[in-house]
């Protein structure tokens, strides 16, 4: 198994990727960095309700865009680039082992965890093009772990849950297996629960906290060192505990070596909270799916806490109904695992066929007002078409997108606004009428189209403005029309006890459109020198963005309230798209943009 782990020396110079990163951890804790994963397109208030921004030993900051920003000596790095920097690791090791003849290997099938929301899933990709694939496919973790299995399907089809319990994230699919026209297996997911915040390392957490209060280390572990090398030690021992009864710890401090012995049955009770937060992703999975436990024909635990004794008891009591899989859970004593449970994600990546569900319902949030984009259990890749009406009076747009889930614990609905979208647009008395295209792709990203329809102009939402992370309450408010383009009406009502006054709308004028075009010049002069260090699958949006934005700049039309928008959002898209591919820095967007965007 290969160690998400990427080491840094005290200048924030990358180092190791891997297992010799991993070995350096309690050395240099403040410079490895671990479980990137759990931080990757995650709002930093998102992560910091989640309980991840003081767990780990490195620094964890708020970025510009809302989002997390890892700090290493005087350096920042976003969970994305950590990301790239694994996977580019994996690339050159795969060339190396498994290529003899030297061919680059230019795509990639990469897993996630099914509960990923559409951000997530965008960085993960994003990460995998900065690594040197042309391509990548985002295909779910418990889906591949399905394919892994290779449950023989005959006549019958069969449902199966798979429970895949990492170091950072709980997944848990119901899926349905059954045979194509052709003889070859194919896997449709049904149903999905699980926690993005909930692994391994909650359980590392859990016992190391025991660990300390139990024997009173704390003056012994005043050192974060100190700290960081009895976790990996206690680490150790829970693996070990998974196979036999008692463990030696051993470790040194400042205050003299310090052993002790801990036994399965201490871990376990440490970590049993932790163990019964997996029983409500479950039995949402199955109330997804609709099905009863009785209704499985197999029960597939993949990651490594699931080799844990106390982990597979609790799945054979969420399963007492169903005599086979009990049975099928108790032989894993003596039989041992059908697939290795660190190995079947990888192993089932690039086999069998999938037709993938949306875990999570998403909308849109404006003005107050909720408009559904597709419900959960949507099956995707989707597209759509929504049609709206604004006041017009106001020159800048906002809407937010809302993810809408279920918690595992109560079984409710629960709301997160995951990002704000921001544009600009051409103001008319009367209101303005224009609509959104959206698209869900094949690996689970969201992409939005607008053009306004009494100009045509469009308006290009290549990502987020800024990430939120911020739970809310159920929207007062669904839109639910029968006409194939919704309309919301202006949230803002008249006064009922004075007349309304009358408000021209916000125009916009000749000293802003020159200050556009500016900007637009600084831009295309900084794009067209640097977007030609990106591989060319990553260059195909920007040369799109850049040649808009050049007949824009270079038109002769001067009305400015017509064209200001246009040139506006133009270059917030080439922004965007510079920012992502790390061709600008925080200090030359500063400069560029304080005083003109």
């Amino acid at each position: 198994c290969f160690p998400s782990v990427v080491e840094f020396d005290e200048k924030g110079e990358f180092v190791h990727v891997g297992l010799y990163a991993l070995r350096s951890l309690p050395v240099y804790p403040k410079t490895v960095v671990i479980a990137a994963k759990r931080l990757i397109g995650k709002a930093f208030q998102s992560a910091k309700a989640a309980g991840d921004i003081d767990r780990f030993s490195y620094t964890i900051l708020k970025d510009p865009d809302g989002g997390c920003a890892i700090q290493v000596g005087p350096r920042e790095y976003t969970p994305t680039e950590i990301t790239a920097l694994i996977l580019k690791k994996i690339k050159k090791d795969a060339e190396a082992d498994f290529n003899p003849i030297g061919n680059t290997i230019t795509e990639a099938v990469i897993t996630v965890p099914a509960y990923f929301d559409p951000i997530q899933k965008s960085e993960t990709e994003r990460a995998g093009l900065e690594a040197g694939f042309e391509r990548v496919s985002l295909i779910p973790e418990p889906t591949a772990a399905a394919s892994a299995y290779r449950i023989e399907v005959e006549q019958e089809d069969q449902y199966i849950m798979v429970i895949d319990l990492g170091a950072g994230t709980l997944d848990v699919t119901v899926a349905l297996l059954f045979l194509d026209d052709n003889g070859k297996l194919q896997t449709e997911e049904k149903g999905h629960g699980g926690d993005t915040a909930l692994g391994g390392l909650d359980m590392d957490d859990a016992i190391l906290n025991y660990v300390v209060k139990h024997y009173r280390l704390h003056k012994n572990l005043s050192d974060t060192r100190m700290r960081s090398r009895l976790r990996m030690e206690l680490e150790r021992a829970k693996i070990q505990l998974s196979s036999q009864e008692v463990s030696e710890v051993a470790f040194p401090t400042t205050g003299g070596d310090i052993r002790f012995q801990i036994t399965r049955k201490e871990i376990e009770s440490a970590v049993q909270p932790i163990i019964d937060r997996c029983r409500g992703p479950i039995r949402v999975a199955l109330n997804e799916a609709g099905l009863a436990p009785e209704d499985l024909s197999h029960v597939l635990l993949v990651g490594g806490p699931t080799m844990m004794p106390a982990v597979q008891r609790m799945v054979m009591e969420e399963m007492k109904a169903n005599a086979r899989v009990v049975q099928e859970l108790r032989e894993i004593d003596t039989k041992g695992f059908p697939v290795h449970p660190m190995e079947a994600v990888a192993r089932g990546a690039v086999m069998g066929a999938v037709s993938r569900i949306m875990p999570h319902g998403y909308g849109i949030l404006w003005g107050g007002e909720y408009q559904e984009l597709f419900p959960r259990r949507a099956r995707y890749p989707d597209n759509g078409i929504m049609g709206f009406q604004f006041s017009g009076k106001e020159r800048s747009i906002h809407f937010s997108l809302v993810r809408c889930a279920v918690d595992p614990q109560t079984r409710l609905e629960e709301y997160m606004l995951l990002g704000v979208y921001s544009f600009d647009i051409f103001t008319q008395p009367g209101g303005i009428e224009f609509q959104i295209e959206w698209e869900c792709t094949e690996n689970g990203s969201l992409d939005f189209r607008m053009v306004q329809y009494s100009t045509g102009i469009e308006l290009p939402l290549y990502d987020v403005t800024k990430l939120q992370g911020e739970k809310i309450r159920k929207p007062a408010r669904k839109i639910w029309s029968p006409e194939p383009y919704p309309k919301m009406k202006p949230s803002i009502q008249p006064d009922l006890f004075r007349p309304p006054q009358q408000r021209q709308p916000e125009v916009w004028r000749p000293h802003e459109m020159e200050q556009a075009i500016q900007l637009g010049q600084k831009l295309l002069t900084l794009a067209e020198e640097r977007f030609a260090e990106l591989p060319s699958a990553q260059q195909e949006k920007i040369r799109d963005v850049i040649a808009q934005l050049s007949r824009c700049v270079l038109s002769s039309q001067e009305d400015p309230n017509l064209r200001t928008p246009r040139i506006r959002n133009l270059n917030r898209a080439l922004i965007n798209l510079l920012k992502v591919n790390r061709l600008m820095t925080g200090k030359e967007l500063y400069s560029l943009t304080s005083e003109d965007f």
